[in-house]
């Protein structure tokens, strides 16, 4: 156990302050130390002359006139009253005091908190009422809510680009487009790592396919570890409070530990890299192959795809196809065949429109 030292307390009736933790009784007023006194430690250097007779108990709160009393003694020496079950020591009234202390220090926070809420909204008012203006939000509010209303107009633009509505257009030309991919079946000169079914003229070589890591042997290298040695210990002082005018000198010992570096060699494996031989296939295959693309388009009634002169070696390929009107402002909207065919320069119609297309046709 460490060295005891004789600690201080403050009388609260007369304000006597350092008297020595020895006394039980204020030596200016005579009032005994009660509920509300709390130790503290004035001289570190102020060691107990006879330790071994200081008592390592708290003392106990007497529950009647709220004195303190030494753990030893079981009437209180002011009031007569015996200790009972209940009685608390000094560490759970000086806990129950904290807990009280906190309690009003919360309360008393949020009281000021909703007072200068109160205030400062009947400034905003004042302000507003003197000057005729609406408030007017911080700047980093004013930024997030300008932000916010570009994004929601543009996108309020998108959504009204998008949604069908009714025209009226007058037809001043319709045009339309049709095409037609030409393929040829040629001779294609190909290779691969896998043969395919209709090659000839097959030429096979061995080829690298890729590479693989092959160990080759041990490299010694070297390298510097960090060790952590013990380097003896770091003492430091403490004090526990005996909760009886008393503290316990505790002496504390962390272990220090300085960082060393040393050489060390290791093996480290050397690998190549070795090729990976597969055979590759060289060879001719026939192939179908876009040749071209033959394109009509007229601004008649009687679209047609253009003829194409089919054999073994030439065929049709895929067929695109497009179909517009052009109104008298000069616009053009796309449409479908089966409404395009119904329509006609020179006439005007009620038309459901969505970004540049016609849906349907009143």
């Amino acid at each position: 156990m460490g060295r005891i030292i004789v600690g201080c307390w403050d009388c609260q009736y007369c304000g006597t302050c350092r008297i020595s933790g020895d006394l039980r009784e204020c030596p200016n007023c005579g009032r005994p130390r009660d509920e509300n006194v709390t130790f503290y430690i004035a001289d570190p250097a102020n060691y107990a002359k006879d330790p071994d007779k200081v008592s390592r108990e708290a003392d106990w709160v007497c529950a009647y006139c709220d004195s303190l009393n030494p753990a030893s003694q079981t009437i209180c020496q002011s009031c007569g009253a015996a200790r009972d079950k209940e009685t608390q020591d000094y560490f759970q009234n000086k806990s129950r005091r904290e807990q009280q202390e906190a309690e009003r220090a919360r309360q008393k926070q949020e009281a000021d908190a909703a007072a200068g809420k109160a205030a400062k909204n009947s400034a905003g008012r004042a302000a507003k009422n003197a000057s005729g203006d609406s408030y007017s939000p911080p700047k980093r509010k004013r930024v997030r809510f300008l932000v916010l209303a570009i994004l929601a107009a543009v996108i309020a633009l998108i959504v009204f680009l998008g949604i069908p509505r009714q025209k009226t257009l007058e037809i001043a030309s319709c045009g339309w487009e049709r095409t037609v991919e030409v393929q040829l079946y040629t001779e294609m000169e190909e290779s691969s790592w896998e043969l395919p079914d209709g090659a000839y003229d097959i030429t096979r070589r061995s080829e690298i396919y890729g590479y693989e890591s092959v160990f080759d042997h041990y490299e010694t290298r070297t390298r510097q570890v960090a060790e952590q040695v013990f380097d003896g210990y770091d003492t430091s002082v403490s004090y526990r409070d005996l909760g009886n005018g008393h503290f316990e000198e505790i002496e504390n010992r962390t272990p220090r530990y300085r960082t060393e570096y040393h050489s060390e060699t290791y093996q480290e494996p050397i690998y190549r890299q070795e090729p990976i031989y597969r055979t590759k296939y060289y060879y001719l295959i026939m192939r179908w192959i876009t040749d071209h693309y033959e394109t009509t388009t007229g601004e008649d009634s009687e679209p047609y795809f253009a003829a194409v002169e089919v054999s073994s070696v030439c065929r049709e390929g895929a067929k695109t196809e497009s179909y517009w009107i052009v109104d008298a402002e000069g616009k053009t909207y796309k449409a479908e065949y089966e409404i395009w065919k119904n329509l006609s320069a020179g006439q005007k119609i009620r038309a459901k429109v969505q970004l540049g297309k016609i849906l349907e046709i009143e």
